[in-house]
């Protein structure tokens, strides 16, 4: 949201690591295009006091300021654990979905504003191959399985049928906002004294998908819609493959991607904010080996 420059910036932030007793390979790039200001926060986080062989990943796309943004980026993944920590972690849904109502709560009494607000898309890896995805807004999350795009979470936006209906059953208009979940966003949207925090207009409560990493699962990625308002799920998996066989190097791809989706001329899609994560499993193999595996996965041309 927000006016844009005359130019795009596009120097990228870009960091690339190898976490081999987790298994894993990452790589998160962000851009800032041609908005003003740069409202994106994510991170990743790998040594967690007391939950060994855990990986936490997410991405907070800001709006109106990047004061809510900031503030998930230090307090979301603290706030998860220390719930996983109370409640177990059999019952890891329920701990990130009670840790991001909380975190939202928490933001309400320390906001000066009120008025800023961040979707928010985190991942949880566990010792036991599972990633569990928590999403509340616009930003999404999707796995590459043998090349093919499974979607692990749903856009929360007002086009969404039963998005739709909860704005209207809490006497809200779905046509007078563009999201329907997200953090912050207090003075406007959260402001019903008469209703609970998951009756508000707008709410953070996150919807949970999980899934098993078998011998298929090569990548996941995380992004902000700045990437998923320009492609689509598969066709980002496809692009991410085929810059891989290119180039062999992720971070390449990651950047490649920012770049392909960046506005000639600053208008429309392509002008916003852009973050990405990707998150690959290297069943064992060293990354030479592990990007040639992703090399040879199979490509929906017709999407390129």
């Amino acid at each position: 949201m927000g006016s844009t420059l005359s130019n795009p910036i596009v120097d990228k932030n870009t960091t690339e690591n190898i976490l081999q007793q987790n298994d894993l390979i990452f790589v998160s790039s962000s851009m800032q295009g041609w908005r003003i200001k740069m409202e994106d926060v994510h991170i990743i986080e790998n040594n967690i006091p007391n939950f060994p062989d855990y990986s936490f990943f997410g991405v907070y796309d800001g709006h109106l300021g990047r004061e809510t943004s900031e503030y998930l980026g230090e307090n979301l993944h603290l706030n998860i654990f220390k719930k996983i920590h109370e409640v177990g972690e059999e019952n890891i849904e329920k701990a990130i979905k009670d840790a991001f109502m909380q975190t939202d709560s928490d933001w309400n009494v320390k906001s000066d504003s009120g008025y800023s607000g961040s979707t928010a898309v985190i991942a949880i890896k566990t010792p036991n191959d599972i990633v569990y995805i928590g999403n509340a807004g616009d930003s999404r999350a999707v796995m590459s399985v043998a090349g093919l795009a499974i979607p692990l979470s749903e856009d929360h936006k007002p086009s969404v049928e039963r998005e739709a209906q909860r704005i209207i059953q809490v006497g809200g208009d779905p046509h007078g906002v563009n999201l329907t979940r997200a953090f912050g966003n207090f003075k406007k949207w959260k402001n019903n004294p008469n209703k609970g925090p998951e009756e508000q207009i707008i709410i953070a409560l996150p919807d949970i998908n999980s899934h098993k990493i078998d011998t298929e699962t090569d990548f996941l990625v995380l992004a902000c819609d700045g990437i998923w308002d320009c492609m689509s799920s598969q066709r980002v998996i496809d692009f991410i493959i085929k810059d891989i066989k290119l180039n062999k190097d992720l971070s390449k791809a990651c950047e490649n991607l920012m770049d392909r989706c960046l506005s000639k001329e600053g208008r429309g899609v392509g002008t916003d904010n852009m973050t990405i994560i990707i998150v690959g499993f290297l069943h064992g193999l060293e990354k030479e080996k592990w990007l040639e595996r992703i090399s040879n996965r199979c490509i929906n041309e017709e999407n390129n």
